[in-house]
């Protein structure tokens, strides 16, 4: 299905005084992007002599929507620390633009933001929250590798609305977890899984240690990429399932039940294979697929839709 032209109402007042505050547009062609069409107010009036109209009601039932958002990169983190730095009261009012809920705001309202777990393609420095060679207990397993101004940058952004659902995936393994000794590129080793999976569990954790406990969480980003260039792993389906099963065990058994796993967190061409695939073998482990823009078509999402259709 293609989505050409995404319009969002904000309505504020009770239904027997209903008002269209403000439009939001997004189009295909990214001419808008959630874009404020600044109307003035439409107040709904007295409604006029009734007519003679036929209205079906589709009472089909889609997915759930959890929200909308966007990436904290550590690079993203720092460019608002800065921003903060050199002008505080610019840097509050973006904040409010973005995340504010209260309706009639004028803001977009963003309620998911994806945080990596280590380094990204989009960070300063390459680390993982263990990279202490061969820490088979994790014993220096820390998410305050990650820089302080990913953690202050979050706080604010808490301050600003308290229904941030935190998404958090990983780029990469730790180095000696790999085949290429390094963060960069490479595959998961094999008889590693139960270990990354150990790994990505202290990781929700971490993140709950710190007051963003997550919503949910992968296993790992875009898990059929490997390059030399920035942090990536590979980590085939029955790699990604076997880490799914025991993260997933690991959390229903300490208090996490509610975290969700995603699962796949590639490109539109593979939705017919690799994502049914891994259902397929941990179906119990995996909320759902998501999927990146990269390669394909959204319509290839369908396949997948039409196999797991509760997914």
């Amino acid at each position: 299905m293609h989505l050409y032209n995404l319009i969002a109402l904000v309505l504020i007042e009770p239904v027997v005084s209903q008002r269209i505050w403000d439009i939001w547009q997004t189009t295909w062609n990214k001419q808008y992007l959630f874009t404020s069409l600044k109307p003035a107010p439409i107040s709904f009036g007295t409604p006029g002599p009734i007519g003679d109209a036929n209205i079906i009601v589709d009472t089909t039932e889609y997915q759930q929507m959890d929200g909308f958002g966007a990436s904290l990169t550590d690079s993203s983190a720092l460019v608002l620390s800065n921003f903060k730095s050199s002008n505080v009261s610019g840097y509050w009012s973006l904040l409010y633009k973005l995340f504010d809920p209260t309706e009639a705001a004028s803001s977009a309202a963003l309620s998911v933001l994806r945080v990596p777990i280590g380094a990204s393609d989009f960070s300063a420095s390459a680390y993982t929250f263990d990279d202490t060679w061969n820490d088979l207990s994790l014993s220096k397993f820390s998410v305050d590798n990650a820089p302080a101004y990913v953690w202050s940058t979050l706080s604010d952004i808490t301050t600003v609305t308290p229904y941030l659902k935190v998404f958090i995936v990983p780029w990469t393994a730790p180095a000696w977890m790999k085949t290429s000794s390094s963060i960069n590129g490479g595959a998961l080793k094999s008889g590693y899984e139960k270990l990354f999976a150990q790994y990505l569990f202290k990781s929700v954790q971490g993140f709950t240690n710190k007051g963003y406990r997550p919503y949910a969480i992968s296993c790992q980003n875009e898990p059929q990429h490997s390059t030399s260039s920035y942090p990536t792993m590979l980590l085939p389906v029955e790699q990604e399932a076997l880490v799914g099963n025991t993260l997933r065990t690991l959390l229903d058994t300490n208090g996490f039940a509610d975290v969700k796993i995603i699962g796949f967190e590639h490109n539109w061409d593979n939705a017919g294979s690799y994502p049914i695939q891994l259902m397929q073998q941990a179906p119990s482990a995996f909320a759902g697929a998501s999927f990146h823009c990269y390669a394909g078509s959204p319509s290839a999402q369908a396949a997948f839709t039409n196999a797991y259709p509760s997914k």
